[in-house]
């Protein structure tokens, strides 16, 4: 199937103030790796290198064309645009096999169960959604995740969800998800794209200390969220 949306945008940078500029020798060595394929490119000298500081400001793009609405026509040797899994064309963020349904495995998953103001979950939740459980006390219930999985198209990644328990026009039932966090490119990319979820960068861990199951979340190189229950205490139902 074609891609949703299919553009070529212009961006023009806008207030360009150079601080610094130098220029020198340079070396540039290209290291093969399939889902990197930057070694396949022909390069034949290294002329120079430039380092610049500056500032400048980053504008909105500019959509230049729409291959959805245009008449797009694939030449020989150039790439087919709408039949792309992803972007970038050299190297998918993610495989075409993901795009059909991605098929996972958690190999771990912990899962806290919490309370919380509701006044405040309410907060983050669209108008469509309302809460689906609001006790006396004004507390919600809220599902605090971590897996370690791996699936079709995008490999093997670890991840931090905060979901809520909610009802979609008063109706049916659902999990939204406010926050999520992932350590893979390809999952975060996916996740937005395919299934619209928040997806942050991120470091989520889960692993099992001796008799415990902890669990962590680093943001860069701050730790924000440590969690922890017994290894295998009490055999859940299904």
């Amino acid at each position: 199937s074609a891609l949703e949306r299919a553009q070529l945008v212009r961006y023009r940078l806008r207030g360009v103030a150079v601080q610094e500029a130098w220029r020198g020798a340079a070396r540039l060595k290209l290291n093969p790796l399939v889902s990197a394929p930057i070694a396949d490119l022909p390069v034949q000298e290294v002329v120079n290198g430039t380092h610049i500081r500056a500032n400048l400001t980053l504008p909105l793009g500019e959509v230049m064309y729409r291959y959805k609405e245009g008449e797009f026509t694939p030449s020989a040797g150039r790439p087919d645009v709408l039949n792309a899994p992803a972007m970038p064309l050299i190297s998918p963020s993610y495989a075409a096999a993901s795009r059909r349904g991605t098929e996972l495995s958690r190999d771990s998953m912990m899962m806290l169960r919490c309370t919380a103001d509701a006044k405040f979950i309410a907060s983050l939740l669209p108008h469509e959604l309302q809460l689906d459980v609001c006790n006396s006390t004004g507390a919600t219930d809220v599902y605090l995740s971590f897996t370690s999985s791996h699936g079709s198209g995008i490999g093997a990644y670890s991840n931090f969800r905060c979901l809520v328990p909610v009802r979609f026009n008063g109706g049916e039932r659902a999990l939204f998800n406010v926050l999520c966090v992932s350590d893979s490119s390809a999952a975060i990319t996916l996740g937005r794209e395919r299934f619209g979820e928040p997806h942050k960068f991120g470091h989520p861990s889960l692993r099992v200390v001796n008799d415990t199951l902890v669990a962590e979340l680093h943001y860069g190189k701050r730790r924000v969220l440590t969690g922890s229950m017994l290894y295998k205490s009490v055999v859940a139902k299904r």
